[in-house]
């Protein structure tokens, strides 16, 4: 049920595709376009461009808006129960130097110092250079492999572009380079459409193992549902399921080879020199795309980080009942203070390993990497750019009476695709280009 609400929403399966309507002139009043798409990042803001700490915390702790109750396990249960035993540690340090005080007064001769008291005084210096000292080694990994993985995933949004940059280079090639005459050729559209097919076919297949709206689609959806690909491609494509993309690259340069065989030599020849490197450079960063989650540091640098963070969180939850002690006379049992602190100081720790699990394998996420409206805006582009000159000539300055009702049509839909493209980024800031 989920995966169908997902479909219905996502702007890949609103978009009606056919051979005739692709074919149909750009001043045509019965064309229909792809679906209109929001921007292709949703950026996190509040307010005026500030990232609420709430939207944080809801990201970490709350999935389909319940309580994640691994997340809590391992982050907030820990450090809430070392934070009650660091607490109790605390309490009993008082309660000890209460009664020390008590026999010092009631037994002068027996208790001549007080003991606990002073060793107490003794022990927090050195606590404190230890603790300080120590600190700068698990947070030195941590940030380091912080930064792994962030710049990880800001590769992953720079092949993500680079990909749809290169599918938006087939479609000029193809669309822009032959004469008004050619393109508007029965043989020549037909080809052309079969090019528009492949790409964004093979647009989908980068995304498919982790979109939640494509990693349940199969090779017949494309035939039946996307109508996007023959019986005869999806075959040939189903036979080496394992190597999909590839073949769907060489299907590609096949089909554009095809294609620029329509054209005039000039033609042909440019758009045969150009397309071979775009297709490998296609294949190479949609390789390098689907490797990056498997790569990662040693086994042995993580479970270097893990084991040195576990020991300082120790250190904190000894010692800072040590560093926090109070010699007053009237201080309470109950260290509330002492709570509080060593609870921040383990959950700033373990936070971190929240954002390594959400960061380390979208592979393994149910809920994946939404994706649809980077493929739409991408298939509307190829739609657009690809018949550019499909546009019936007008032969007299009053033009036909349709002109005008089109103009108008285009001016609100462009407005439309705008309105819905912005509706969730802030004007003239961040994610506005």
């Amino acid at each position: 049920m989920a995966a169908a609400k997902k479909r219905e929403m996502s702007p890949i399966f609103q978009t009606f595709r056919s051979e005739t309507n692709f074919r149909k002139s750009n001043d045509d009043p019965t064309i229909k376009y792809p679906s209109l798409n929001e921007t292709e990042y949703v950026t996190m803001y509040q307010g005026e461009g500030s990232i609420s700490i709430f939207t944080v915390l809801q990201s970490m702790f709350l999935r389909n808006n319940t309580m994640d109750s691994a997340a809590a396990r391992n982050a907030l249960f820990p450090c809430i129960g070392s934070a009650l035993l660091s607490s109790s540690f605390a309490s009993l340090l008082v309660k000890g130097s209460n009664f020390e005080r008590i026999l010092f007064k009631e037994c002068p001769d027996t208790f001549k110092t007080l003991y606990l008291e002073n060793f107490i005084e003794k022990l927090q210096p050195l606590m404190k250079e230890t603790i300080n000292g120590y600190k700068f080694l698990p947070l030195f990994l941590l940030i380091a492999y912080m930064a792994f993985l962030v710049g990880r995933w800001r590769k992953f949004m720079e092949c993500a572009h680079f990909i749809q940059g290169k599918n938006h280079n087939l479609g000029l090639l193809c669309g822009g380079l032959p004469t008004p005459a050619l393109s508007m050729k029965p043989s020549v559209q037909k080809k052309m459409y079969r090019v528009y097919r492949l790409i964004n076919v093979l647009h989908m297949l980068h995304y498919r193992s982790f979109s939640p709206s494509l990693r349940t689609v199969e090779l017949e959806d494309f035939v039946t549902t996307l109508n996007l690909l023959e019986e005869d491609e999806a075959i040939a494509v189903g036979l080496f399921e394992g190597k999909a993309r590839e073949v769907l690259v060489a299907t590609i340069q096949v089909a554009i080879k095809d294609l620029a065989e329509e054209f005039d030599d000039a033609y042909g020849i440019t758009i045969q020199r150009q397309i071979p490197g775009s297709l490998c450079q296609i294949r190479g960063y949609s390789a390098e795309m689907h490797d990056l989650f498997i790569r990662d540091n040693p086994n042995e640098y993580i479970a270097s980080l893990g084991l040195l963070v576990w020991i300082y969180g120790a250190m904190v939850v000894i010692g800072f009942p040590i560093l926090l002690h109070s010699r007053s006379e009237t201080s309470n049992c109950l260290q509330p203070e002492v709570f509080l602190a060593v609870f921040f100081a383990l959950f700033s720790l373990s936070f971190p390993f929240l954002l390594f699990k959400k960061l380390q394998n979208p592979f393994a996420e149910h809920i994946g990497i939404n994706v649809d409206s980077l493929i739409a805006s991408t298939e509307l582009t190829l739609f657009q750019i690809m018949r550019i000159q499909w546009s019936n000539p007008v032969n007299n300055m009053n033009m036909n009476s349709n002109h005008s009702d089109n103009f108008r049509k285009s001016m609100n839909w462009a407005k439309e695709r705008e309105r819905k493209a912005m509706a969730k980024t802030l004007r003239g800031g961040f994610g506005e280009l």
